[in-house]
């Protein structure tokens, strides 16, 4: 009887090597992402680099950005066909962020365990990009009478009394500005794909980011240089 075991698990040795060479470990994966944190929202692609235990992956992410402390409210001229503005606005904000990190795996997924569960550490270089707020400015010209003159949002000049509403999105287009800074984050990562060839998961992630100096989103309200936040993102993606 042994000798009969040993002899089958003789034969069975080409076989396992076989199997081994036709599913060879994964080289690369290709996620994308969609994110909300505490200051806007936006998208992820992610090149991912698998290990047994730790993953290394690359990223880039652009998102909207704006102060905590934006408002918006309603035009004093609303029944005259007023805009309803965010009061105190000075720019738009949007953040490009090349990261590079790594991440640990603290639960493995496999046919036992459907979940799996990780943490990373990344950081990189940031670059704000300001687009100038607009606004439709009410300018008196008669008596109770005013022409609608479209300017550039200056915290010195307009305020509830004349500003009529907001004015053009695409307005000032050509007087975008860029404000370099970096960015750490800390993440934990749950995935909920169906095999390894998948990459579905839900990350929730601390970061924080800082600037050369004080973004100027708002107008006359104090703006920061450090901001500090979390964010949540899904990721879809392959791994081959």
């Amino acid at each position: 009887m042994g000798k009969r075991f040993l002899i089958g698990c003789l034969l069975l040795l080409p076989l396992l090597a076989w199997t081994q060479e036709k599913t060879p470990p994964a080289t690369g994966g290709l996620a994308f992402g969609m994110l909300a944190h505490s200051y806007g929202f936006g998208f992820d692609v992610r090149y991912i680099i698998p290990r047994a235990n730790t993953d290394y992956f690359v990223s880039l992410s652009m998102s909207s950005y704006k102060s905590n402390k934006e408002l918006r409210i309603k035009s004093a001229y609303a029944d005259q066909g007023g805009k309803d503005y965010v009061y105190d606005k000075q720019n738009y904000g949007y953040v490009i962020a090349p990261t590079f990190g790594f991440s640990r795996k603290l639960i493995q997924r496999n046919l036992f365990n459907r979940v799996g569960l990780s943490a990373s550490l990344s950081g990189g270089p940031l670059l704000a990009l300001l687009k100038p707020y607009y606004v439709q400015i009410a300018v008196p010209f008669n008596g109770n009478q005013a022409l609608v003159e479209v300017h550039r949002y200056d915290p010195l000049l307009y305020n509830y009394g004349n500003i009529y509403g907001v004015a053009d999105y695409f307005l000032g287009m050509k007087e975008i500005t860029a404000m370099p800074g970096a960015r750490v984050k800390l993440g934990t990562m749950v995935d909920l794909s169906a095999g390894t060839a998948y990459i579905r998961a839900v990350e929730l992630s601390l970061f924080a980011d800082v600037f050369a100096k004080r973004l100027p989103l708002l107008g006359s309200t104090p703006n920061k240089q450090l901001f500090i936040g979390g964010s949540v993102e899904i990721l879809v993606g392959n791994i081959w």
